[in-house]
């Protein structure tokens, strides 16, 4: 069980104040269960499952904790260390860095990449298995107190995941770019024919009234109609303009190192 102090729960409370979604209802409680796994949870009565809640990183619980951590910065050292036995990995040391990638457009996305490298043989791995390393880090490793790796080669091998994961977040925003791109031309095109349909009705009823002799009182409201979807046509389209600029955001959200010993 998690038990907030008077303190905690304000300061969580704000932090999800404007998030309607089913993932943030329970913690605008004090207390509450949660478990990182899926399978511990489904084990449970039906009637005992709906006072456990499941959560990931993208949960809101997790995004605060980051956050507070992220503002608090120098209450915490940069790097960690830990110590682990691995079913695959040869024994050795490794350096990890995270990054939290948000990509913003027509559509929003958040990710976290995940990068390990060999400090003896400076390789990476590659992103999903890195991934589910770094899981298992979370779930089977422990501290490591006195660390004494070889302190040149980490900061070859951090270098070496640090262009690595920009690399990848490079071409995650070229991937959001063109995806983007092709939305904003769809969208634009919906928005264009649905206007363009109604101005062509309207500049239709104005013809036919003037080619009837209808008097002018029965033609300024068409013809008002008309001006009115012109302009509204454009202010859609400029909203749309705005809405698909595109803003992006990389940030460490932890790095360290870690020996497999396998013994």
């Amino acid at each position: 069980m998690i038990r907030l102090n008077s303190e905690a729960h304000f300061s969580l409370s704000n932090f999800i104040n404007d998030d309607r979604s089913l993932s943030a209802r329970p913690f605008r409680q004090k207390e509450f269960n949660i478990t990182f796994k899926r399978e511990v949870r489904q084990r449970l009565p039906l009637n005992q499952q709906r006072y456990v809640h499941f959560i990931n990183h993208l949960s809101p619980l997790i995004r605060w904790i980051t956050k507070t951590n992220k503002d608090r910065a120098h209450s915490f050292f940069d790097v960690s260390a830990i110590r682990i036995e691995h079913p695959s990995l040869p024994p050795g040391d490794y350096c990890f860095r995270i990054e939290r990638w948000k990509l913003r457009g027509l559509s929003n996305r958040e990710m976290l990449a995940y990068g390990i490298g060999n400090l003896l043989e400076g390789s990476i791995y590659p992103e999903d298995k890195s991934e589910v390393i770094f899981q298992h880090l979370l779930r089977k490793g422990k501290d490591w107190d006195y660390v004494d790796c070889d302190k040149a080669a980490l900061l070859r091998t951090h270098s070496v995941l640090e262009k690595d994961l920009a690399e990848r977040f490079n071409t995650a925003v070229s991937d959001f770019e063109a995806e983007n791109e092709t939305a904003y031309q769809i969208k634009m095109q919906r928005v264009r024919s649905m206007f363009n349909r109604r101005i062509k009705q309207d500049e239709q009823r104005i013809r036919t009234l003037r080619e009837s002799g209808r008097n002018i009182r029965m033609i300024r409201p068409a013809e008002g109609r008309l001006q009115a979807g012109i302009k509204n046509k454009e202010q859609r389209l400029r909203e749309l303009g705005e809405k698909a600029k595109i803003d992006m955001e990389q940030a460490q959200v932890a790095a360290g190192l870690f020996r497999i010993t396998n013994i």
